[in-house]
């Protein structure tokens, strides 16, 4: 999980991202010209993360409480597919802030 940067062969002490090299690329830095936006990919990876771990910690309540845990299991991944729809082109949807700015 690294960024694989090369220097940048116009302008001295630059680097520029190399895309195909790393899965988990936010492609929120491809409309800020490459410049710092990890302010935003923090934002939206803290968030998921929120989302996703209220939701789980839910469930786990319900589950206790005698509801179906079939229908837990299917409301879980349901949410885990929308949150990564949301969040993807924003962060890379890992829902791993630490992972995130790595």
């Amino acid at each position: 999980m690294l960024r694989v940067q090369i220097p940048s062969e116009t302008q001295e002490g630059k680097y520029i991202f190399v895309r195909d090299h790393y899965p988990f690329y936010s492609h929120i830095l491809d409309g800020s010209n490459d410049l710092p936006a990890y302010g935003q990919v923090f934002l939206a990876e803290t968030i998921g993360t929120m989302f996703f771990v209220m939701l789980y910690l839910t469930s786990k309540y319900e589950v206790a409480r005698g509801r179906d845990s079939f229908a837990m299991i299917v409301c879980v991944i349901i949410s885990w597919i929308g949150l990564y729809t949301c969040l993807e082109h924003v962060s890379g949807g890992i829902f791993n802030p630490a992972i995130a700015l790595a």
